[in-house]
C-alpha cells in the first residue's frame, strides 16, 4: 500500500508540473521598466504593453516559465550581455513551450553592437561554472532581425527548439573565429526554418567561420557528437567564411529547400589577392571529423547550392574551396537539389581529413550547371584563369571522387540520374593543359572500379588528352545565373533565375533509369525486398516537429503507376516494409515516385535526369492565352535595399492602385493610382515616402485593388 502510493503521489506532482500554471503572455521594449508581472497581458489595463508599461529581456529570461510567449514590441534593442539577448532561463516543455516573438509583425532588431557576449542566442546555462549542458529545449524564436553580433546563436544539450521567420546579418568583428549559428553537443530535434542568414564570416588572417554548423567541424570527441535529428530547411544562407553550410559530427538531419550560396562578397584580408577584391569560399560540407562514426545518414533535397567561390588566399583551391558540396561522411541521400555557378566541383565525395570517410552515399538527380568556371560577375568569365589552373584542373567537374578509393574510405558510392551540362572540365577551353576530365570523374585515384557512377546525363569516366563531346542540351528553361539574389521564395518554393525545369522538348525527359530492382517475387506482399535500399527514407529522419509535414518516400514498382508509400526501411538486410500489400515480379525496376514533401517526381514513362522532373501541362494550360484574372507576384529583390521592384498581372484593362503600408498599416506612398491596360506591369520603390523621406529598415506591406474588387497583400523586407 505504502509503495501503491509514493507511485500516486509521484504521478499526481507530475500531471500538475504539466498544468500550465504560470502561462502568461507578457511584453518588453527597448525601454521597458515595468516589472515583470507589470508586463503581463492583462495586468493592470488589459491589453498589449508597450514603452516603459512594458518590461526588458533581461527580466523576461530571469522569469520566463513554461507556456509563457514574450511579445518583443518594436524597436531596436542593445543587449549589453547574455542576460539581456535571448538566453532564457529555463527551458519549457513539449505541452508548453517558451515562446519569444515579435508583436503582430512588428520590426524588432536585437543589434550586438554594445553586446560584451559574443551570441545573441544562447540556449545552455552553467558557461560561467564550466558546465554548459544545462541546456535549454523547447523554445520558440520567431519574427526577430539580429544584427552585428560576433555569433549567431549557440545551442548545446538543446533540443525540441524552433527559430523561424528570423533575419540573422552581419559581424560585428571581422577579426574573430566564431562560427555563426552552432548546434553541437547532442543537440537533437530543432527545426531551423523560413529564416534569411547572411553576411558571416571573415578573411583576414584566414577563411574562417560559417553560418551555421550542426555539430562541430573541428569535434574529434564523442561528447561533441549526437547532434541528430534536426531539420534546416526553407532558409536563405549566403555569403560566408569557410562555408556557409555544416553538418559535423551528425546523423539523421535533413537539409531541405534552402537556398544556400557564397559568390565572392568579402574584401578583408587575402580577398585583395582575387582578382576581383572579393572572395567567397565553399558553398557546404559534410564531415566527421571524430572519427568516431557518428556522422552520415542526412538527407539533402531540393536545395539550390550556388556559386562557390575560391580566391587566392591561405587555401587557394585545395580541399576543393570553391566547390558546392563536400561529403566526407556516409550513407547520405543527395537527391533533387540543383547546383550552379560554382567555381570548382558542383559535388565532391572525399576530404583531405584523415579521419573521413565517404561511403555507401547515393547521390541521384541532382542537376549540376555551369561549375568550373572562373566567374568574375556571375556568367562573366574571366580570362586570366591562372589561379585555378595552378591547382590542375582536376577540381572543376559536375561530380569527383578525390581521395584514396577502394581501400574502405571512399568505395560503394552510387552516382545515379544526374544531370550535368556546361561543365568547364571537358573542353577546358581557358586551360593551358592539355588534360580534359569527364563531367563525372572517378578521381585520380581511379575510383571507378570500387563505385557506381552510371546512367548519367554527362561524360563519366577519367582524364584524356582531347575534350570531352559534350552531352545534347537539356534545355533549361532559364540558365541565367547572372544575378545571386535572382531566386526567390514563393507559396514555398524557390523561383526565379535560373529556372532549372526542363522544356517540353528536353531530351532528358523519360531517358533516365529505375533507382534499383526487386530481390525476388511478391504476391500481395508487405516485405519487399532490393537489390540496393539506401536511395529511400521511412520519415523518421529530421526533427519530430516536423513529422507533419515530412512523410516517408513513395516508390513504384514494375510499372510506373503501381505506387505505395514505405512504412520502414531496414538496410542491413535490404528489406522495405510497404504500407500496403503489392505484387511485384523478381528484378522489377523500382523508382522513387514521391519524396518528403509529398510532390511526385515520376511522370510519364519514366523519371527525367537531374532534380527537375517534367510536368506536362493540363489541356487547359495549353491552350489559354489569357492573363490570369489578377496575380500579384513577390517583389524583387527581397529583402531589398535601396529599391526594389513590384510585378501584377492583369486580364483585362482596369483601374490600379497599388499602395506601401508600414508594419503598423500606416500608409507610407501610392506608386500607382491610374488605368491600366490587360497584361504584365511592374513599377520601383526606391524606399521613400510620400514626402520624400527614406524610410526605415523593417518589414512593409504592399497592397494592390482593381477597379473591379480584387485585392491582393504581400510582404517585403527593407534591410540597410
Amino acid at each position: 500500500m505504502k509503495l501503491f502510493a509514493e507511485h500516486f503521489i509521484t504521478a499526481l506532482i507530475l500531471m500538475i508540473l504539466s498544468i500550465q500554471l504560470h502561462a502568461g503572455t507578457y511584453y518588453v521594449s527597448p525601454i521597458g521598466t515595468a516589472a515583470w508581472a507589470d508586463s503581463e497581458h492583462n495586468s493592470g489595463t488589459p491589453g498589449p504593453k508597450s514603452g516603459i508599461s512594458a518590461s526588458n529581456l533581461a527580466a523576461a529570461n530571469s522569469n520566463v516559465a513554461p507556456g509563457d510567449t514574450v511579445y518583443l514590441r518594436e524597436g531596436v534593442y542593445y543587449p549589453t550581455g547574455r542576460n539581456d539577448c535571448i538566453h532564457p532561463g529555463q527551458s519549457g516543455t513539449a505541452e508548453n513551450r517558451i515562446v519569444y516573438q515579435n508583436y503582430n509583425g512588428e520590426n524588432v532588431t536585437l543589434d550586438g553592437t554594445n553586446s560584451s557576449a559574443p551570441e545573441a542566442m544562447l540556449f545552455c546555462a552553467g558557461w560561467n561554472t564550466g558546465e554548459p549542458n544545462d541546456g535549454r529545449s523547447y523554445i520558440t524564436v520567431r519574427g526577430i532581425n539580429f544584427t552585428n553580433w560576433n555569433q549567431l546563436g549557440e545551442l548545446r544539450y538543446a533540443s525540441y527548439n524552433e527559430i523561424a521567420d528570423c533575419c540573422f546579418s552581419g559581424h560585428r568583428d571581422l577579426n574573430c573565429d566564431y562560427n555563426g549559428f552552432f548546434l553541437y553537443q547532442k543537440s537533437k530535434h530543432n527545426w531551423i526554418h523560413g529564416n534569411t542568414w547572411h553576411s558571416f564570416g571573415h578573411f583576414v588572417d584566414r577563411d574562417a567561420s560559417c553560418i551555421i554548423n550542426i555539430g562541430h567541424d573541428n569535434a574529434g570527441d564523442a561528447e561533441n557528437s549526437g547532434n541528430d535529428y534536426n531539420t534546416v530547411e526553407d532558409n536563405h544562407f549566403y555569403s560566408s567564411g569557410h562555408h556557409v553550410v555544416g553538418v559535423n559530427n551528425a546523423k539523421y538531419n535533413v537539409i531541405r529547400n534552402n537556398y544556400i550560396h557564397n559568390e565572392g562578397w568579402s574584401t578583408e584580408g587575402d580577398c585583395s589577392k582575387w582578382p576581383t577584391g572579393v572572395c567567397g569560399y565553399r558553398v557546404m560540407s559534410m564531415t566527421d571529423a571524430s572519427g568516431l562514426d557518428v556522422a552520415g545518414s542526412n538527407l539533402l533535397e531540393d536545395n539550390n547550392i550556388a556559386y562557390g567561390a575560391q580566391y587566392g588566399g591561405p587555401h587557394l583551391v585545395g580541399g576543393g574551396s570553391g566547390s558546392g558540396l563536400t561529403i566526407d561522411t556516409d550513407e547520405n541521400i543527395i537527391r533533387y537539389n540543383n547546383f550552379f555557378g560554382n567555381v570548382l566541383t558542383g559535388i565532391r565525395i572525399g576530404s583531405s581529413i584523415t579521419s573521413s570517410t565517404g561511403n555507401e552515399n547515393r547521390v541521384y538527380n541532382n542537376t549540376i550547371y555551369c561549375c568550373g568556371y572562373n566567374l568574375d560577375s556571375w556568367y562573366v568569365v574571366n580570362e586570366d584563369d591562372s589561379q585555378l589552373v595552378q591547382w590542375g584542373d582536376y577540381m572543376r567537374e559536375a561530380f569527383m571522387l578525390y581521395g584514396n578509393t577502394c581501400d574502405g574510405t571512399l568505395d560503394n558510392n552510387v552516382i545515379k540520374n544526374n544531370l550535368a551540362h556546361d561543365i568547364w572540365s571537358e573542353t577546358s577551353n581557358l586551360s593551358t593543359t592539355s588534360l580534359y576530365y569527364a563531367a563525372f570523374f572517378y578521381g585520380l585515384e581511379g575510383g571507378g572500379t570500387c563505385n557506381i557512377i552510371t546512367n548519367n546525363w554527362g561524360n563519366e569516366g577519367d582524364r584524356k588528352n582531347s575534350p570531352f563531346t559534350p552531352y545534347p542540351d537539356p534545355k533549361f528553361v532559364d540558365p541565367d545565373i547572372s544575378d545571386p539574389m535572382a531566386l526567390i521564395f514563393v507559396n514555398g518554393k524557390w523561383t526565379g533565375k535560373p529556372d532549372l525545369s526542363l522544356q517540353a522538348n528536353s531530351p532528358v525527359i523519360d531517358s533516365a533509369a529505375c533507382l534499383t530492382q526487386a530481390a525476388g517475387s511478391g504476391l500481395n506482399e508487405t516485405a519487399l525486398y532490393v537489390k540496393d535500399i539506401r536511395y529511400f527514407q521511412d520519415g523518421t529522419w529530421g526533427s519530430d516537429l516536423t513529422r507533419a509535414k515530412f512523410h516517408a518516400d513513395w516508390i513504384a514498382i514494375g510499372e510506373v503507376s503501381n505506387t505505395v508509400q514505405i512504412k520502414t526501411v531496414d538496410c542491413d538486410n535490404n528489406c522495405i516494409t510497404l504500407d500496403s500489400p503489392m505484387n511485384w515480379s523478381d528484378n522489377d525496376p523500382v523508382w522513387l515516385y514521391k519524396k518528403s514533401n509529398g510532390d511526385v517526381v515520376l511522370y510519364g514513362d519514366g523519371p527525367d535526369y537531374g532534380a527537375n522532373e517534367y510536368v506536362k501541362p493540363t489541356n487547359a494550360e495549353t491552350n489559354s492565352n489569357t492573363y490570369p484574372v489578377f496575380s500579384l507576384d513577390q517583389n524583387y529583390p527581397n529583402p531589398f535595399n535601396p529599391a526594389t521592384v513590384i510585378s501584377y498581372k492583369l486580364k483585362v484593362k482596369s483601374e490600379v492602385v497599388l499602395k506601401i503600408y508600414d508594419i503598423l498599416g500606416r500608409e507610407i506612398i501610392t506608386l500607382v493610382s491610374s488605368v491600366k491596360d490587360a497584361g504584365n506591369h511592374e513599377v520601383e520603390w526606391n524606399g521613400t515616402s510620400s514626402t520624400g523621406q527614406q524610410v526605415v529598415s523593417g518589414i512593409y506591406f504592399y497592397k494592390l485593388q482593381t477597379g473591379e474588387g480584387q485585392v491582393s497583400t504581400k510582404k517585403m523586407v527593407l534591410l540597410k
